[in-house]
Parts: structure tokens; C-alpha cells; sequence
């Protein structure tokens, strides 16, 4: 699935201002985490939450500067619109951070055209700023995005590959790295609740992906006679043309 991209266009939608929910509505309580290197981006919905996080380093590539959510419906083409959605900060001055986990309540309606809910999908977003592509959903209102905007939009700089083979960037951005995932086929049932208190007994454990990743490479002697490495070096590493995309 395509990296989701997006760029601050709007104001931040802070939904927890309307009115409380009238029966129709329900809220979601979700819980980003960051600091996982390892998680997959597999978007079926139970491999949410799992408990196999490691840390990132440094802890600035967990950084959360801004966090950008929509809602679909299960099952629902790419022309479909998001039935919610909400971009939010940090604090509530939205100058601040948070590092590894970030919790946001979000409300939606559970009926679509006089039809219950059963299912719905999540794409998140986080640090979209330092994508520095608006130009590519120049016009588009967030608000109603359609699902193939999200899956299509794609980034590179300033994250690629100089033509001499050098990152273009080697430290975590002002900010913040591009992170995201897609969750799809959520239970309505499981997790909505009809207020904010009661949806935190139903939180949903989202591990976030990293879009940007780097690669370490570690080589150590043989401290036996017989090895006879003391004067080998390492002289070219080669990696596989289709190891690093174009573009994510």
C-alpha cells in the first residue's frame, strides 16, 4: 500500500468541541505508538496492538508533531469519501511533541445512509509537513478525500538517494519523520462507545510505521588464531537495485 502523504492544508478539525454524541454518534479512542523499528504495515486489523515494539534511535525519530486520521467505511471503492476525520497536535497550543505513544478520540457517525456501521477503516497520518509535497493534494479538501488520493499520493525528497549514493537527509527533520498505517475491517462493535470516557475502555493499540528507514551493517573478528581476519577490510557494500523504491 502506498505511504500516505499529505501536507498541513486546513485548520486543525477539533471534533471533541461539537456537541456530545446523540445516539447516532460514537466515539473512537486511539493509541499511537512510534518507536517500534520492527512493525509491519500489514492492515488487517488484528495485527493491531501487538506487543513487539523497540525503541527507535535516536528518540526524535518517534517524535509526533502533528497526527492527521480518516475514517472510511469498510468495503468502500476508491472514489469513496471518508465518513470522518480529524488532524490534530500534540498540545493544545500546537507547538509541542510527544515521543512514542499519542492518544486521540475521534467521533463518527454509525449509520451511513440510514445503514448501520459494522466496519469501518483507518488511515493514519503523522509529521506529513516534512514531506514538503502539498503541491501533490493542491485543492483537495482533507475533509472529503477520496480513498484513492490517499493510497496514490507518493513522496521522495527529501528522504531519497543523491545520484552519489548519499541520503539527502541524515537528521530527523525539524518536523519529524513521515509515519503512517492503514488498519482495515475495525469492529464497530468492539471499540465504538458512546462517550469519550467509555470508548478508553475500548482503545485501539495502533502501532505507527516509520516511512523512512536506514540500514546498519556490523562485522566483528574472530578472536581465534586460526581466523585469520586481523587484515581483512571491508571494502564495497552492494545492495539490490530493488531494495530501495523511488518513492513511497
Amino acid at each position: 500500500a502506498a505511504l500516505l502523504m499529505l501536507s498541513t492544508m486546513a485548520s486543525c478539525s477539533d471534533q471533541d468541541s461539537q456537541a456530545p454524541a446523540t445516539g447516532d454518534e460514537a466515539y473512537l479512542n486511539l493509541s499511537f505508538s512510534t518507536a517500534s523499528a520492527t512493525t509491519s504495515r500489514a492492515s488487517r486489523a488484528g495485527d493491531i496492538g501487538k506487543d513487539d515494539e523497540t525503541q527507535a534511535n535516536p528518540n526524535t525519530e518517534s517524535d509526533i508533531h502533528s497526527i492527521k486520521v480518516w475514517v472510511f467505511k469498510s468495503g468502500t471503492g476508491e472514489s469513496a469519501n471518508p465518513i470522518a476525520y480529524k488532524e490534530d497536535r500534540p498540545t493544545a497550543d500546537g507547538g509541542g511533541t510527544v515521543n512514542g505513544t499519542y492518544t486521540l478520540n475521534l467521533r463518527f457517525l454509525r449509520k451511513i445512509n440510514g445503514v448501520e456501521l459494522e466496519k469501518i477503516d483507518l488511515y493514519i497520518l503523522a509529521n506529513s509537513e516534512s514531506t514538503k509535497m502539498a503541491e501533490k493534494l493542491e485543492g483537495k479538501d482533507l475533509r472529503s478525500i477520496t480513498r484513492a488520493d490517499l493510497q496514490k499520493v507518493t513522496f521522495n525528497a527529501p528522504f531519497g538517494i543523491t545520484k552519489e549514493g548519499k541520503a539527502e537527509t541524515t537528521e530527523v527533520p525539524t518536523e519529524g519523520l513521515p509515519i503512517s498505517r492503514a488498519i482495515t475491517n475495525i469492529e464497530i462493535a468492539k471499540h465504538a462507545a458512546d462517550t469519550e470516557i467509555e470508548a478508553k475502555s475500548k482503545s485501539i493499540s495502533i502501532p505507527l510505521v516509520r516511512a523512512v528507514s536506514k540500514l546498519h551493517f556490523y562485522f566483528a573478528r574472530k578472536n581465534t588464531a586460526e581466523a585469520m581476519t586481523e587484515n581483512v577490510k571491508v571494502t564495497r557494500i552492494e545492495i539490490d537495485g530493488n531494495t530501495f523504491p523511488k518513492e513511497s
